[in-house]
């Protein structure tokens, strides 16, 4: 999907690469490392033979293999603004819908107001706009009882302050409240309708869409594999972590959310030489990454 030049917040923006054949294969990746960060634990709605699944901005479909697998019995929806790649042994349950699910949700006759039993999206974040407003539209397409999952970042990124840089604390100095750069790319995010603190405020626009029930996990990232001797889980995210966000961020990211700020080449520059030294990999450098579930009543 092509960037827009000016806010649409009608239409999901995308500020990542273009899904060329690199992009699906770094998109393959991240799915498995966060499997791995989350010990392979797709779900976390304690969901009970389901019979319609929808998963939103599935990508490469990773996810939809795994539900699809997992509940055999039950059909798997995937919908992404692009085209899935085709994957060899591709469960017969799935199908793919090609569009902006805030179009599709209400125009598909696929998807019907009450009529799902579980929707999960994982990392939305650079491109979804009206979060709350978004969320209402999943909340009606369950069916009572049926379960809202996320998955999604909070980008804020945290010291270890502890003389022990293992274990995360609660008073752990937010790094990232320290840099101009950040600052300017927040204020082009708010411009544009984005959220980049979606994975801390899920669970209130779950609650104000009507859903109850609702708890949050939340997975310690590091930057780079300092965890991983503590946490074996963290190492192949906390890897990619920092040659893959250096360069989303530099690439994608900072020049497309900050691109209606009217910033000069050389102050681009500047910033995303910033940003290649904060993002860098370090002991005791990290952020978290929310699962928040919802039920429908």
């Amino acid at each position: 999907m092509s960037q827009s030049e000016s806010p649409d917040h009608n239409h999901i923006q995308y500020y990542l690469p273009s899904n060329d054949a690199a992009e699906f294969d770094r998109l393959e990746d991240q799915a498995i490392a966060y499997n791995e960060l989350m010990s392979q634990k797709i779900v976390h709605a304690p969901l009970h033979e389901p019979q319609k699944i929808l998963e939103v901005g599935c990508g490469t479909g990773n996810v939809c293999r795994q539900l699809a697998q997992q509940y055999p019995e039950a059909t798997v929806l995937g919908v992404d603004i692009t085209p899935v790649p085709p994957f060899a042994n591709t469960p017969p349950n799935i199908s793919y819908i090609k569009g902006d699910i805030k179009q599709v949700a209400s125009s598909d006759p696929r998807l019907i107001s009450g009529d799902l039993d579980y929707i999960y999206e994982r990392l939305l974040i650079s491109g979804m706009t009206s979060w709350p407003s978004h969320i209402r539209k999943m909340a009606a397409l369950l069916r009572s009882g049926g379960y809202l999952e996320m998955h999604e970042a909070a980008c804020r990124w945290y010291k270890c302050s502890s003389a022990s840089p293992l274990v995360p604390h609660d008073d752990d100095h937010e790094i990232s409240a320290d840099w101009p750069w950040w600052a300017t790319v927040l204020r082009g995010a708010e411009q544009l309708g984005l959220d980049f603190d979606i994975g801390c405020n899920a669970q209130r626009y779950m609650r104000d869409a009507g859903l109850v029930d609702v708890v949050v996990k939340r997975y310690v990232v590091p930057l780079g594999t300092w965890l991983a001797g503590e946490r074996p889980e963290t190492r192949s995210l906390g890897a990619q972590q920092g040659e893959s966000l250096r360069e989303v961020f530099m690439d994608h990211v900072l020049p497309g959310v900050t691109r209606g700020l009217g910033i000069a080449a050389e102050d681009m520059r500047r910033m995303r030489e910033e940003s290649r030294r904060c993002l860098e990999n370090g002991e005791g450098k990290y952020w978290y990454f929310y699962v928040t579930v919802g039920r429908k009543v």
